[in-house]
C-alpha cells in the first residue's frame, strides 16, 4: 500500500468501517488520528452505527447501561442465526445475577489453582516446537494453550473427544472460510449433546452444573434455551479478527487478542434512527484519558456527543 498523509483518514469519519485494511496497515496512525480529530465516527455499514473514540466517553456509556443496552448483542451487523453470548448479551440486574453464581468460579484464588497445570501444558506445548527453534505462535501455543486448560479444568469434555474438537474451533477460527460454517456447526452440535448428557448424571458441584441450575428471571425458573446459550457462550471460543501475518509491525501476540475488537451497546432513547454504540478496547480508548478530568463530565450522558 502507497503511504498516504494523516488528513486522508478523515474519510473514517463519516465512512467508518472496523473492517477496514487501514486498521491492519496503519493501525497506531489511525487509532491517534481518530482520539485527537474524531470523538464520534460514523459508519452506514449494515443499519448503521456510532463508534465512540474518547475514553471519557466509552468509559461513561460502557458503565451507562439504561441508555446504552447490551441485551440486543454484542456483535456489530451479527449474521443470521447468531447466536446469543451470555452473559454479556444481558442487562442488570439479570445479569448481575448471572455474575454472582458465575464469579466463583473466576476468582483470583480459582485462577492460581490451576497455575501448576497451566504450566505444565504451556511446557508441552513448547516441547513439540522447540527442537525446530521456531513457532507460529498463534497456532501452535497461543490458540491451544486457553483450550486445554477451559476443557480439562473448567468445563471439563471427555479427554478423548478434545482432538476432533480442537480441530474443528481451529478449523472455524483460522481455516477457509467455506469450511468454517460447517466446523463450528459440528462444535456447537458437540457442545449441546454433552449439555444434555450432563443434565442427566448426577452433579460433580463444577461450573456445568450452575450453567444447567441457571438463574431465575422474574421469578420464573431459567429456560433450557438461556441455559443452552450460556453454555454455548462459555465453551465457544469468539472468532478470530482477520490480521495480517506476524511482522515487525503487527507482532503476533496482536495478531491473536487484536485490541480493535468491537462491542455493540444499542441505544435506548427514542430515536428516529436507531444508534449502535460500538466501544473498542480500552487500549484504543485510553490514549486519551489523561486529557479529560471527570468532574467536567456533563451529567446527561448523551450532551456533548453530536
Amino acid at each position: 500500500m502507497s503511504e498516504s498523509r494523516p488528513e486522508d483518514f478523515t474519510r473514517l469519519h463519516e465512512a467508518f468501517d472496523i473492517d477496514d485494511p487501514v486498521f491492519a496497515e496503519r493501525f497506531e496512525e489511525v487509532l491517534d488520528h481518530l482520539v485527537a480529530k474524531c470523538p464520534v465516527a460514523h459508519s452506514s455499514v449494515g443499519p448503521g452505527y456510532h463508534a465512540f473514540n474518547r475514553y471519557r466517553d466509552v468509559r461513561r456509556a460502557a458503565q451507562d447501561w439504561r441508555t446504552f443496552s447490551s441485551a440486543d448483542g454484542w456483535m456489530l451487523n451479527p449474521p443470521e442465526g447468531n447466536i446469543h453470548i451470555l452473559p454479556e448479551d444481558l442487562d442488570p440486574p439479570y445479569h448481575t445475577e448471572w455474575r454472582r453464581v458465575l464469579n466463583p468460579f473466576f476468582t483470583a484464588g480459582a485462577v492460581v489453582a490451576l497455575e501448576s497445570a497451566a504450566r505444565s501444558y504451556a511446557g508441552e506445548l513448547i516441547d513439540r516446537f522447540v527442537g525446530r527453534g521456531h513457532c507460529e505462535y498463534v497456532a501452535d501455543f497461543a490458540a491451544q494453550l486457553p483450550g486445554i486448560i477451559l476443557f480439562r479444568h473448567i468445563l471439563p469434555v471427555p479427554v478423548a473427544d478434545l482432538p476432533v474438537l480442537f480441530k474443528d474451533i481451529d478449523t472455524y477460527s483460522f481455516g477457509p472460510m467455506d469450511e468454517r460454517t460447517p466446523a463450528f456447526g459440528r462444535v456447537y452440535a458437540y457442545l449441546q449433546r454433552f449439555l444434555e448428557a450432563r443434565a442427566a448424571e448426577p452433579p460433580r458441584g463444577d461450573l456445568v452444573d450452575v450453567i444447567l441450575a441457571g438463574v431465575d428471571c422474574n421469578g420464573a425458573p431459567c429456560s433450557w434455551s438461556t441455559s443452552r446459550s450460556m453454555w454455548s457462550s462459555a465453551a465457544l471460543p469468539p472468532p478470530r479478527t482477520r490480521c495480517p501475518a506476524p511482522s515487525s509491525r503487527w507482532p503476533a501476540i496482536r495478531r491473536y487478542a487484536p485490541p480493535c475488537a468491537p462491542i455493540r451497546r444499542a441505544w435506548t432513547r427514542p430515536s428516529k434512527k436507531r444508534c449502535d454504540f460500538m466501544r473498542r478496547s480500552w487500549r484504543w480508548a485510553a490514549r486519551s484519558a489523561k486529557r479529560w478530568k471527570w468532574a467536567a463530565y456533563p451529567s446527561n450522558p448523551a450532551t456533548g456527543w453530536r
